[in-house]
């Protein structure tokens, strides 16, 4: 039977680094008498998990953050004789000891990777790690690749989710992933005593049945009320299963591992030829390289298809909804159109942006899982990291003057009318004045001699001082309106016809030229700028996972064709050594 030690130096003379790396770390584990068994604490911003953890501690001193501000891993050990903190860099070196644990504030934090709190607490065994991680759907992508760096690591899950949200789609996703990865899940509801015995009950029965999670997996508790036993019992269980749950993720690491060493080597005794057949090798790994790309190609213009689909009835539905919705304003009365308008418009590009992101979200989930269950990518890792919350579209440009359309000719209309009527006021007064004018003017076919007489002059002179005071009177009145921008009732009632019989018509027109020529083309042009941007980095990051095995393949293919270049005998003792190597793996 090959042992750990024996597969890491077939991986050292095969040039397998990071394979290399991650057996040493495996047999680091194994070969530790009271190995510890790390449980990151995984769940949804603000589900409780570092208050279920003060709540364990004897301290209660890690700061529970209203906001997500640090993409920072806390372990927490127990059953320390004191309690202090290190705090790591990026580079995993010890760079100072806090004796004061209320101190670890996460803006002071920023640099930090890796924080191990020491508390005095026995609530918890001395060999459960309990991790604090970031939150799951943070909208910040470095919180996520914290976590996704962090699961290798890991030897179970235990997911935290509040009573009253349930499990979200993000932690169904996952349990699916980790449920690949062989690791045992544990499931903590928080904030039970909110609930009913019946109601706590219900949550824990439901957690159940769509997480497929045993039931005697998920416990119930309450930080707050310190309603902690059922987690405490959970964790005396693991300690006691710990060697069987270690011996099981430890098995499951060891068989992954081996399982890409044996691809490695098939590839490199198929490609390995003596130099007669050098042409041959090289053609026959290119077609190989070229297959596996040509997949991954394939899978990246189905997705781009996809999300162009997705962009375009984004497009349709948003001219069909905004259309609709501006018509109807359009038919109203009595408002400001121009803000309205404006914020309509806001308020539905931020809806249909919001859904089109949950859309293209929703597909990138399907497509994550789909490579992760692929066992051609080795590295799938970091398809876990994609976040669109980046992703904002522009404010829309707004070019329309809708309180003015039909109403250009309203001051006209109205100083008509009301200089029309001083004009017949004037003619009352100058009647009234003179008792006879009516019928002098009517009386007489030689108009000139008639405004030559006195009486004709009385009359004209009284009329222009009385057009002179009402237009004195009209201009005060004007200016006031102006200053105190209201109408008064005559204005308002040109504005009501003129606004039925043009303003309507003439603001439907423009709305359908403005969202025809204006608007459409914008959000359409937005959209497809950003669904441009997210197909590259979906597509950056599908070439990034399959770079590692690509690069490995690559490598190994060099330097078997150098050794064979060098020597036909070099080249039979290695191809004898790789089938030796074949042999005991699968022998094992």
């Amino acid at each position: 039977m090959i042992d750990i030690s024996r597969l890491i130096e077939i991986c050292e003379d095969l040039q397998l680094e990071s394979i290399t790396d991650e057996l040493k770390s495996l047999a680091e584990k194994q070969e530790q008498e009271n190995c510890p068994i790390h449980l990151p604490l995984v769940g949804e911003f603000s589900a409780g998990k570092t208050s279920l953890i003060n709540a364990l501690t004897d301290n209660h001193q890690l700061e529970t953050a209203t906001t997500p501000t640090t993409a920072t891993i806390y372990e927490v050990h127990f059953g320390s004789e004191k309690s202090y903190a290190e705090i790591y860099n990026s580079s995993g070196i010890l760079e100072r000891r806090v004796e004061d644990n209320s101190s670890l504030l996460n803006e002071k934090l920023i640099d930090a990777t890796l924080v191990k709190v020491f508390d005095t607490s026995k609530k918890v065994p001395s060999s459960v790690v309990i991790i604090d991680t970031p939150g799951l759907s943070s909208p910040n992508p470095k919180h996520r690749q914290a976590l996704v760096d962090y699961l290798p690591k890991a030897d179970g899950i235990v997911l935290v989710s509040d009573v009253n949200q349930q499990l979200t789609a993000s932690l169904l996703l996952f349990i699916k992933t980790i449920r690949l990865t062989h690791r045992p899940i544990f499931l903590a509801i928080t904030q039970c005593d909110l609930k009913s015995e019946t109601e706590v009950n219900a949550a824990r029965q439901y957690a159940a049945t769509v997480s497929g999670i045993p039931m005697d997996n998920i416990v119930c508790v309450s930080a707050y009320k310190e309603q902690l036993k059922e987690i405490i019992s959970l964790f005396t269980r693991i300690q006691s299963d710990k060697s069987k749950i270690l011996k099981k993720v430890n098995a499951h690491r060891l068989s992954e591992l081996k399982t890409q060493v044996m691809s490695i080597l098939e590839d490199l005794v198929t490609s390995t030829k003596p130099n007669t057949n050098y042409d041959e090798a090289i053609k026959e790994q290119k077609n190989k390289y070229n297959s596996l790309k040509l997949e991954i190609d394939g899978l990246i213009e189905n997705a781009k298809n996809e999300m162009e689909a997705i962009s375009k009835n984004s497009v349709r539905k948003f001219e069909d909804q905004i259309f609709d919705q501006l018509d109807s304003l359009a038919s109203m009365s009595g408002i400001n159109f121009d803000i309205e308008a404006k914020s309509l418009i806001d308020s539905s590009v931020r809806v249909m942006f919001n859904e089109y992101k949950t859309t293209i979200q929703s597909l990138f989930s399907q497509k994550i899982h789909q490579y992760l269950c692929s066992d051609k990518l080795t590295n799938n890792s970091g398809l876990l990291g994609i976040n669109l919350s980046e992703y904002e579209l522009g404010e829309m440009p707004y070019s329309l003057n809708l309180n003015e359309l039909g109403h250009k000719y309203d001051r006209i209309l109205s100083t008509g009318i009301k200089l029309a009527a001083a004009a017949a006021i004037t003619a009352a007064t100058a009647g009234a004045a003179t008792g006879t004018v009516g019928a002098a003017a009517v009386g007489t076919n030689a108009v000139g001699t008639a405004v030559q007489t006195a009486a004709t002059l009385r009359i004209i002179k009284k009329g222009a001082e009385f057009i002179s005071k009402t237009s004195d009177k009209y201009g005060e009145i004007e200016e006031k309106n102006r200053a105190h921008n209201e109408r008064g009732a005559l204005d308002s009632l040109i504005w009501s016809i003129t606004d039925s019989s043009m303003g309507k018509p003439q603001r439907r027109r423009a709305i359908h030229q403005y969202v025809d020529n204006t608007l459409s083309p914008s959000y359409k042009q937005g959209l497809s700028s950003i669904t441009s941007l997210i197909i590259d980095s979906f597509s950056d990051r599908i070439k990034s996972t399959s770079t590692s095995r690509l690069n490995e393949i690559t490598a190994a293919l060099q330097k078997a064709q150098k050794e064979q270049l060098e020597s036909d005998t070099y080249y039979r003792d290695r191809i004898h050594i790789l089938k030796s190597y074949q042999a005991e793996i699968i022998n094992d």
